[in-house]
């Protein structure tokens, strides 16, 4: 007669496990997959006659009810085992059992490789292919049916999946594919369906790895956040091809051998109602609470955007000086365009070009380099990317449209001005370069930088109408958007690189010396505010210190 106690619960069960007064034995009666890792669950009196509604994780010994208590007509719900399945995808023992059985198995592996004599191997390992193919490239050409076989496979991967024809060059894909090969070659043909893991045991691993990534992440920055050493920037941008606002939040911290590393904290999505001040800023706070960042004392480096500058209006912000260059350009070009009629037939010529060429979709194949509908990086970039692929492609695309009749679009354009361009923008790329680094300090680069550009458009009496023009509304935009969001922690930073530490970029002299003072009057700020605070944290909870901060230092201390 079977065991069942209606009255057990999932504690007593475990309880009974654990006391070793129930084992777990093997359900003889049902041999499919889905019983390989779950066992059914008997006294240790009566080891072959197991309880009724009950089943535990072989690996950790868990129980769930995979049926219901009786009811008043001795009926019982059939729960499956979906929970006992679920478990298992997150069962810490399994993970911990199958990572070291793949450790024995490649033990034995390399066991076997290194005594070829050995002809036995356990049962319960696979067949592993001991040929010399195992460890070689076959390099030969595949044979036409086969090659055939895999641009089939690969149709039917595009088409029936809705994938773009650049997925199946992904790296992702072809280190997937190169791991099913290693497979065969190590243990032989297998059946794909066998090896696979469907969509929700990949969700599962996505998660799980994301959250022992968010976990290492916390681990790996909080000494830096204790030591004061890490910035943030925020960015909040729209991807123009589904239409969505992203908010990214990334983290930048320095280590002890004075490496500028970098992490993305989270990437959110918000609609466009939602993306407001206050929501910004309520997630952003969400950020500063979940990795325990210090509010109010971690320098943040934002684009100019009215929502996001009114988030941060009570935090430490700095403006991005790649974005300030970015408006520097774009506010000079459309002045540009207005003052000058040739700069504006050139710019339209270029725009018409540009769709004509992607609509036309053999063009592009024939010519040296393609024409750029846009910057394919930055937007920024445009200025010269776009133009100077026009200018490189200039008289292949006559060539290409007489035949078509409608070389007018190329010829419109004025080869002379547009190289002129091309090579006036080609001097800013240098600059966006030096500002846009990640991995290395760019603080330094923001002031030479200014008068890199300032000496990029000096004006030349050899220089055409137009690039005259345009040299001088770059000029009037660099002193209103570009010069004006310089800080002084721009001008110490620079100091503090030996290479610009004379100020030999400043022609005045007199203006040198002033802004040296400057820096050196900001060191020394730097340094008592890094020696108040030792006093700040001895004294931060007595009245003194909170009446303190809430009136403000005196001048002298500050």
């Amino acid at each position: 007669m079977m065991i069942h106690d209606d009255n057990m619960d999932e504690t007593k069960v475990r309880q009974l496990i654990e006391k070793k007064e129930c084992v777990l034995i093997i359900n003889s009666k049902d041999l499919s997959k889905a019983w390989n890792e779950i066992r059914l669950i008997a006294h240790k009196s009566t080891p072959t006659i197991p309880f009724i509604g009950w089943v535990a994780c072989f690996y950790c010994s868990r129980p769930f009810r995979s049926h219901s208590a009786a009811d008043v007509n001795g009926k019982r719900r059939n729960y499956g085992l979906t929970s006992a399945l679920k478990h298992l995808d997150q069962c810490s023992s399994r993970k911990k059992e199958m990572a070291a059985k793949r450790k024995r198995q490649l033990n034995d592996e390399n066991e076997n490789d290194n005594n070829p004599n050995q002809s036995q191997q356990s049962s319960s390992s696979p067949t592993v292919n001991k040929t010399l193919s195992k460890f070689l490239y076959n390099k030969s050409i595949l044979p036409k049916t086969w090659q055939n076989r895999i641009k089939e496979a690969e149709c039917k991967y595009v088409v029936a999946g809705m994938h773009s024809f650049r997925s199946v060059e992904h790296d992702g894909l072809l280190q997937l594919a190169q791991t099913c090969v290693d497979i065969g070659a190590t243990f032989g043909r297998v059946n794909v369906e066998n090896i696979w893991y469907g969509r929700q045991s990949i969700r599962n691993e996505c998660e799980l790895k994301f959250h022992q990534y968010r976990e290492d992440i916390k681990s790996i920055i909080q000494p830096y956040i204790n030591d004061r050493t890490v910035s943030a920037t925020v960015d909040l941008w729209r991807d123009d091809i589904i239409q969505r606002y992203y908010l990214d939040f990334t983290i930048f911290y320095m280590t002890e051998h004075w490496q500028l590393k970098h992490s993305i904290l989270r990437c959110k999505y918000f609609d466009e109602q939602s993306k407001s001040a206050i929501n910004i800023w309520s997630e952003i706070e969400s950020i500063f609470d979940e990795f325990h960042l210090v509010i109010g004392d971690t320098p943040i480096t934002t684009d100019e955007g009215a929502n996001i500058k009114d988030s941060l209006k009570n935090e430490i912000r700095c403006p991005c000086m790649a974005h300030r260059c970015s408006t520097t350009l774009e506010c000079a070009w459309d002045k540009t365009n207005q003052l000058s009629f040739d700069f504006r037939c050139l710019t339209g010529s270029v725009s018409e070009l540009r769709s004509f060429v992607a609509r036309s979709g053999g063009l592009q194949a024939k010519l040296p380099k393609t024409v750029k509908k846009d910057s394919c990086t930055r937007p920024w970039r445009s200025y010269y990317i776009v133009y100077e692929s026009v200018y490189s492609s200039y008289d292949s695309l006559i060539k290409l449209l007489e035949p078509m009749f409608e070389e007018n679009k190329i010829l419109s354009i004025n080869q002379n001005l547009l190289k002129n361009i091309v090579d006036l923008m080609k001097r800013f790329s240098g600059i966006f370069d030096q500002l846009e680094f990640c991995n290395q300090p760019t603080l330094q680069n923001v002031v030479p930088s200014y008068y890199a550009m300032v000496d990029f458009v000096r004006l030349n009496s050899h220089d055409r109408p137009e690039i005259k023009i345009l040299k001088e509304q770059i000029q009037i935009a660099l002193e209103s958007k570009y010069w004006t969001s310089i800080m002084q922690i721009h001008w110490i930073a620079t100091f503090l690189d030996p290479s610009f530490r004379d100020l030999s970029f400043v022609n005045d002299k007199s203006y040198r010396l002033k802004q040296i003072k400057c820096i050196e009057n900001g060191l020394y700020s730097m340094a008592d505010d890094l020696k108040l605070e030792d006093v700040r944290k001895d004294n931060n909870t007595s009245e003194s210190s909170k009446n303190e901060r809430i009136s403000g230092f005196d001048d002298h201390d500050i």
